[in-house]
């Protein structure tokens, strides 16, 4: 091998290896929608989001999302006002400060493989970051699930900013 070929093989592996690392770069989170780059609002994102938080108006809150499916197998869907008597006895006296309950049609695969669509209910609360919180949460998915025989409740939380 002539003296040329040594240096011209650590150039075409630099280059290579750069190739390589340029591939690994994970690739910014766009909207579906219309391509924006979102980095900067997703946590993890370039710290924008962060400060997007901190610029916000508000205090820093919790944001918990329970999803209530309201079918029963067997038997009839939970009707409203087993919905009413749940929301009266257990919701409001563990959250009486104030919460929100929508109306939804979700789907989901059940633990036989099924795929199961029904009617439900979520509900979504805006609460201070107080761990004791987290009990009374988990509360109200037991007992949801072995009121209705429910096999799970859908809980989603994320940090929030609100104001009053």
């Amino acid at each position: 091998m002539s003296m040329i070929a040594a240096p011209l093989r650590r150039q075409v592996l630099f280059l290579l290896l750069a190739a390589l690392a340029a591939g690994c770069a994970a690739p910014a989170a766009r909207s579906a929608r219309d391509g924006r780059d979102l980095a900067g609002l997703v946590p993890g994102g370039t710290g924008a989001y962060e400060s997007f938080l901190k610029d916000a108006p508000g205090g820093e809150w919790v944001r918990t999302e329970l999803f209530f499916g309201l079918s029963r197998t067997p038997g009839p869907a939970v009707t409203e006002k087993e919905w009413s008597e749940f929301m009266d006895g257990t919701v409001t006296p563990l959250f009486p400060d104030g919460l929100t309950v929508l109306d939804g049609r979700g789907q989901w695969r059940s633990t036989a493989g099924a795929a199961v669509s029904e009617p439900s209910k979520v509900l979504l609360i805006l609460h201070p970051p107080d761990p004791a919180l987290h009990g009374k949460l988990e509360q109200l998915r037991k007992t949801w699930k072995e009121r209705f025989g429910q096999e799970s409740v859908l809980r989603a939380t994320s940090p929030a900013k609100a104001s009053f």
